[in-house]
């Protein structure tokens, strides 16, 4: 019994070996940091990728829309998702259900999806495991982590200036005569300069703008005569696309 007891004690204070056990744990918390970092990084690459995507799909879609039917809309933001993230090294990260059409409540800030509409567009992409194109992951399979789910969203509305709707709009001189009444809402703008002529009322809300307000051209009376211009003046310049499309719009 007496030897039973000193062996007992021996290998309680045995401390031989101890450092082999040490290194095995450090080892494996060296392995879970270093996948966690490994694979972090690789699944915020394939998040920034999705991002960029979505954002991409959507303005394709919102700027065919303007002038084209919802399908070859969704058909054009299809075409270039699918530049940006081929199904062949992907797999399928979006598809026509994955974008809507609709309205921006700004009130709510929600997107509502209406039929035929224009003025704005939702679009989802992702990948997971319902896909089957789930972001693999290396290091943390080790503790059962074998992919990670993403999805990203893009909400874009379009933007239609006042003045493009209620006004005069030019890309060189608007020039104005005297003896005019401009009620709230309405806008002037030109991307050179606008030139006045006296007796002018503008009333509040109204707008007139250029790139460079100090170059508007009043008469000798200045904004005297022109009752309310010097709060409607602003700087503003726009592109104005539409007179890319003037021949088209004379035809019918």
């Amino acid at each position: 019994m007496r030897n039973v007891l000193k062996a007992a004690r021996t290998f309680v204070h045995d401390d031989s070996g101890m450092m082999t056990t040490y290194g095995m744990f450090v080892t494996v918390g060296m392995l879970i940091a270093g996948g966690y970092a490994i694979d972090l990084s690789n699944v915020m690459t394939a998040r920034t990728q999705l991002q960029v995507t979505v954002d991409s799909t959507a303005h394709a879609a919102l700027v065919t829309r303007e002038l084209k039917s919802e399908a070859e809309a969704k058909a054009k933001a299809l075409e270039i998702a699918e530049a940006n993230m081929p199904k062949a090294l992907y797999g399928n990260v979006i598809d026509d259900r994955g974008i809507e059409f609709g309205s921006w409540n700004a009130v709510s800030q929600t997107f509502v999806p209406e039929p035929d509409a224009r003025d704005a567009v939702r679009v989802r992409v992702a990948r997971n495991a319902a896909r089957e194109n789930a972001v693999p992951t290396y290091l943390l399979k080790l503790v059962g982590l074998n992919s990670w789910n993403l999805t990203r969203e893009a909400v874009l509305i379009s933007y239609n200036p006042a003045c493009l709707r209620e006004g005069f709009v030019a890309e060189q001189v608007v020039d104005l005569q005297s003896n005019n009444v401009y009620v709230n809402g309405f806008c002037i703008h030109s991307n050179q300069y606008v030139k006045l002529s006296s007796g002018n009322f503008f009333e509040k809300g109204v707008t007139v703008s250029m790139p460079n307000k100090d170059t508007v051209q009043l008469p000798n009376s200045g904004l005297a005569s022109n009752i309310g211009l010097e709060d409607a003046l602003k700087n503003n310049r726009m592109h104005l696309r539409i007179l890319n499309r003037l021949d088209e719009l004379r035809k019918g």
